[in-house]
């Protein structure tokens, strides 16, 4: 579910806000929901294994959310390129 949501709610809504309240576009608006789009990173890991808590759920929520990230790139860049028409 978290890595749903980073990759897919957040970007989207991200790309409303910047595109429709802030009116950025091009490279600009690219950068800003690629950036929402990243995957869920290894901070989250580095606390679980300092406190030695849910490391496993952690460590599979990054490597799924790293593996899905390769399809999902290309969809909000398809989105993108179609906003830009």
């Amino acid at each position: 579910v978290s890595s749903a949501l980073k990759l897919l709610v957040l970007p989207a809504l991200v790309l409303a806000i910047a595109h429709g309240a802030f009116h950025l576009t091009g490279v600009a608006l690219a950068v800003v929901v690629m950036m929402a789009a990243l995957p869920i990173g290894s901070n989250a890991l580095i606390f679980a294994q300092r406190y030695r808590t849910l490391e496993g759920e952690v460590t599979a929520a990054t490597v799924f959310s790293t593996l899905a990230f390769v399809a999902v790139a290309p969809a909000w860049l398809f989105v993108l390129g179609w906003l830009q028409r």
